[in-house]
């Protein structure tokens, strides 16, 4: 059975997470507000208000706000940890 845990995140204008991938878990951003860009395994993309994003377990990935923006980060797994995360160099 899968576990969930649903965060809110708030990054500030020109803030980005680190490019990370998860191996044990999906992720589904749903942005609430704000604008920024994704970087999906090397693809960049403007997300806003209403959009939602998808990373399957070992998708590379980040979010970089352009102004303030707020989600809703759901995480998906068998099991869900902090240890789960691999970090690479911004592309």
């Amino acid at each position: 059975e899968k576990k969930s845990m649903t965060i809110k995140v708030t990054l500030n204008p020109r803030h980005s997470m680190n490019y990370h991938s998860h191996k044990n878990r999906d992720e589904v951003w749903v942005v609430i507000s704000g604008e920024g860009e994704t970087i999906l395994d090397g693809r960049r993309q403007s997300v806003m208000m209403g959009d939602i994003v998808i990373m399957k377990a070992g998708m590379k990935h980040t979010v970089i706000a352009k102004s303030e923006l707020k989600m809703i980060e759901v995480q998906l797994g068998e099991e869900i940890l902090a240890e789960d995360k691999t970090k690479y160099p911004m592309p």
